[in-house]
């Protein structure tokens, strides 16, 4: 089998799902040289762990970007919940800085659901940090602001 097979040579040199999980938990922790304390639940090691949305070894193969955590642990201590795990886990701190395109948008889970393409998907981002308070001020700061209005080739995403 070569590379030019096509879909066939994708299919045969993907890892199998065990082999994914290996490499994100027991690999992960070898990669950190924290071997000995996580990548496995065991006694004796830390317990971080998720509670995902669907089963990962049964969802279709299509549909595994769209499981989500439902619950997130480490050290044991709940530090993302929702649906049934709501209330297990502090509630997340306001995005800082304001003009975070993730205040707008939603974090990487909100990516899938969007239908719009790669370059409009930054477009938009960019034109909601541009209409920030934080970034208003740095215009303003640096001599850029006209008329409250920002010209496109201004933006500044450093805010320097």
């Amino acid at each position: 089998m070569r590379p030019d097979d096509g879909d066939e040579w994708l299919r045969l040199s993907r890892p199998e799902r065990t082999e994914t999980l290996a490499s994100h938990t027991v690999g992960a922790a070898r990669l950190t040289g924290e071997q000995d304390v996580k990548g496995i639940l065991s006694p004796g090691y830390y317990a971080d762990f998720a509670v995902l949305s669907d089963d990962f070894f049964e969802i279709p193969e299509e549909r595994i970007p769209e499981i989500a955590a439902l619950l997130t642990a480490v050290g044991g201590r709940g530090v993302h919940a929702v649906d049934f795990f709501e209330g297990l886990a502090p509630a997340a701190p306001l995005v800082q800085p304001d003009c975070s395109p993730i205040a707008y948008f939603g974090g990487c889970q909100a990516g899938h659901a969007s239908g719009r393409s790669g370059p409009r998907r930054a477009e938009g981002i960019r034109d909601t940090a541009a209409e920030s308070a934080q970034h208003l001020r740095w215009r303003q700061r640096t001599g850029r602001a006209t008329d409250g209005h920002r010209p496109l080739d201004t933006f500044d995403p450093c805010f320097s």
